[in-house]
């Protein structure tokens, strides 16, 4: 009886296995697709020279993170930004908040609440670059370092390194 129930369990596994395999190929050949349809002409990330930057969301330190991303990206991409998105090659759209996440005092007596030492802010800066045809060409999710001093332009330092990086990765030979 044993052996019956083991041999059963061994062919249903056998087809289980089969079925996610198959499901693996589906799902490969998916990604493969859309990798080949991701190198259209015209969606290329080495062809970006002008950015619009649209609003990063509605909460808390939004338009801080904006204001820097615009600036860190002039300067360490050196990509130029424009005000009118049909003139742009590609625009930024995401999402960022800063937040309050306590306070620090070097005084022990002072405890760590408001007002009574240095706020240690916390942050998250989450941005896609898009296309013209509104593809994907980039994305970044960016965390401030720990100790960071200036959330906001840590935060924006970071996209602007990465998309400078990523820039520089696609257009050399």
């Amino acid at each position: 009886m044993c052996q019956h129930r083991c041999l059963n369990l061994r062919i249903h596994e056998l087809r289980i296995h089969k079925g996610l395999r198959f499901g693996l190929q589906r799902v490969g050949a998916a990604v493969l697709l859309l990798c080949v349809a991701g190198l259209a002409p015209g969606a290329s990330l080495s062809s970006v020279k002008t950015v619009y930057i649209e609003t990063l969301g509605t909460k808390p330190g939004a338009s801080d993170l904006a204001k820097r991303l615009a600036g860190e990206l002039e300067k360490t991409a050196g990509l130029r930004l424009t005000a009118n998105k049909d003139l742009a090659d590609a625009y930024v759209q995401g999402d960022g908040e800063i937040w309050t996440r306590g306070h620090i005092s070097l005084n022990p007596r002072a405890g760590n609440a408001p007002g009574r030492g240095q706020p240690v802010h916390g942050g998250v800066l989450s941005v896609e670059l898009r296309g013209r045809d509104n593809s994907v060409l980039w994305s970044y999710l960016a965390t401030p370092h720990s100790g960071a001093a200036d959330v906001p332009k840590d935060l924006s330092r970071q996209v602007a390194k990465s998309l400078k990086t990523a820039i520089d990765k696609e257009r050399r030979p």
